[in-house]
């Protein structure tokens, strides 16, 4: 369960410094520094994940989420092994760099889609790591960290202070390949970042007795090191504790303290210094976070900082930015989206007080906003409706599919559970014919949100057994023929409302989340089965009490349309529409 805690939004004006002028490319004159939480013990290690929030530690021995839409912290895991660095992998999975000290774990994690926290390195030839301190990941997955020892008291098992890399095919059922120590020519390394092109790996080397250094490593494509150069020395100073980079590949250092301490920005060639962002508590790290990339997250004493600058920044995952579909979206529910083949048509459900009626949206051209909807007269007559599917407009006969749970043989014409009906158009100017019950779908069950194959053969839907919903797959020969037995694909209870891509090989579907709530999935057909889902982890967004629901795919396959009632929109469920290329195709 996560606890909240109170933001604290307190506003820093920018001290005028020299590499802070007018004219300065990153941080603007009038730039503000905002306190938005004061309530840690040490934070540090801040990543941006789902939902544009801001995961950190606070090495008290939690790691701590902040959300930019609430303004709310909340506690994500405690105890967190006392972890120190975070990122996130390719496929928007935490990474934690855990340390020594009491209840330091000395390990690399992962956290997994189901919410599980598996260790990816916990070794070196046998041995214990000294504290893992930050990492770093690249394209690839593998995961480079620094293992120095500043505090605890436990045991040394390896001399050097050391940096690794991890090589893993990234399956929760196959431990780290490799682990490779990689940098040994340093005296503690301490923050570590990779350049956006993946060639160069930067170290800080951070020794309160000797080096404080800024040092730039060749990095081969097969993960190995070239010969170090040094970027840049701070003296006598506090040298970098953790460091991010923007798109340009300049790097972002925290260091100083007191007079000195903030956020260094060097030339990611010659170490020249571009910029410097003085911070009122000591800086430990930094990253970029928020929709426009332009946002800078500091962690410095107890505290969480942010201040917007000039430049986007870089990281190797990114949360997708689904649109609200505003001139759809009431304070009622909106759900249950499904697109016309000729991209002019959206169908949607609307939800009041337990009765529903399918809505329709329409457009004269592809890239115009979609306008009000008005209710489909034809589907809302008896009953209430929702799930609507339509075939490709240009194909005749059409087919409207839908769900509604009227029942002639009851006084008001409703029934107890929601059946599959269909409605047939023969050619462009004739009307959709009278619902008809698809009979071989139908039972006492509801039986809700159908999609239709390409080539009309194949009907995937929902049923809502004893164990919950569930999702089944009828066949038929022909066109025109009746649907057979349906039979029920082999996904754990609550896995429904598929929609497919249009080679029919990668299936989205509604599913449960650990924390309770609904997230969109994605399956993989294997042959003649499909994959046990996964979930979209740049889409789900943690603060949808409900969460990402009802997802259905445009028929190029190009944008993934959803309901949710993420924060943002106006109340109840909202719809939302995202590229597929934000969202990661398989």
């Amino acid at each position: 369960m996560f606890r909240l805690f109170n933001l604290v939004a307190v506003v820093f004006g920018i001290l005028a410094v020299p590499s802070m002028a007018a004219e300065n490319p990153i941080v603007p004159t009038d730039a503000k520094l905002e306190k938005l939480w004061a309530e840690g013990e040490f934070t540090e290690g801040p990543a941006c994940g789902p939902g544009f929030c801001i995961y950190f530690s606070d090495i008290g021995n939690r790691i701590m989420r902040y959300s930019p839409a609430t303004g709310k912290t909340m506690v994500y895991r405690e105890p967190s092994g006392r972890a120190n660095g975070l990122d996130f992998d390719p496929q928007g999975r935490l990474v934690a760099a855990e340390g020594a000290n009491a209840g330091g774990n000395r390990r690399i994690t992962i956290t997994e889609k189901d919410g599980s926290v598996r260790a990816l390195a916990e070794r070196w030839k046998g041995k214990r790591f000294n504290s893992p301190n930050d990492l770093t990941i690249d394209t690839h997955g593998r995961v480079y960290f620094t293992d120095p020892r500043y505090v605890g008291h436990e045991p040394r098992e390896i001399d050097t202070e050391s940096v690794y890399r991890v090589d893993s095919d990234g399956s929760p059922e196959v431990a780290a390949k490799t682990v490779t120590q990689l940098i040994t020519d340093v005296q503690k390394p301490n923050g570590i970042v990779l350049s956006p092109d993946m060639r160069t790996l930067y170290v800080a080397d951070s020794n309160p007795r000797g080096n404080q250094h800024l040092l730039a490593f060749p990095l081969n494509k097969d993960g190995s090191i070239g010969e170090k150069k040094l970027l840049h020395d701070f003296g006598k100073d506090r040298g970098i504790d953790g460091m991010c980079v923007d798109i340009r590949g300049n790097i972002y250092g925290a260091a100083g303290d007191g007079k000195t301490g903030g956020i260094y920005v060097f030339h990611h060639d010659d170490g020249q210094q571009l910029a410097f962002i003085p911070v009122p508590e000591t800086p430990t790290n930094c990253v970029f976070g928020d929709k426009d990339r332009k946002s800078l997250y500091i962690t410095a004493g107890k505290s969480l900082y942010r201040i917007k600058l000039k430049v986007d920044g870089f990281a190797v995952f990114w949360p997708a930015d689904p649109i609200n579909l505003d001139k759809l979206n009431t304070a009622k529910d909106e759900d249950d989206p499904h697109l016309s083949s000729n991209d002019l048509r959206l169908y949607y459900t609307l939800g009041e007080k337990g009765k529903y009626q399918v809505m329709e949206s329409v457009r004269k051209k592809a890239n115009q906003p979609w306008p009000a909807g008005a209710s489909m007269i034809e589907v809302n007559q008896d009953g209430d409706s929702r799930s609507a599917f339509v075939t490709d407009g240009g194909k005749y006969p059409q087919y409207f599919f839908f769900a509604t749970n009227k029942d002639p043989e009851k006084p008001d014409g409703r029934g107890d559970n929601f059946d599959i009906f269909f409605l047939t158009k023969l050619n462009a100017k004739a009307d959709f014919t009278n619902p008809t019950p698809l009979h071989a779908i139908s039972t006492p069950a509801d039986e809700l949100h159908p999609w239709l194959s390409r080539d009309g053969l194949t009907l995937y839907f929902s049923r809502k057994d004893k164990d919950g919903w569930h999702t089944y797959i009828a066949s038929r020969q022909k066109g025109h023929e009746q649907f057979d037995k349906p039979d029920r694909l082999g996904f754990p209870p609550g896995f429904h409302h598929p929609t497919l891509t249009p080679d029919g090989k990668t299936m989205y579907l509604q599913g449960p989340l650990p924390d309770k709530r609904w997230g969109v999935y994605r399956s993989v057909l294997n042959g003649q089965s499909w994959s046990s889902p996964e979930p979209l982890l740049a889409l789900n967004h943690p603060d949808a009490p409900k969460g990402d629901i009802s997802p259905a795919l445009s028929h190029d396959g190009s944008k993934l349309y959803f309901a949710s009632d993420r924060p943002g929109g106006k109340g109840g469920l909202d719809l939302w529409v995202v590229p597929m290329g934000q969202v990661g195709r398989k």
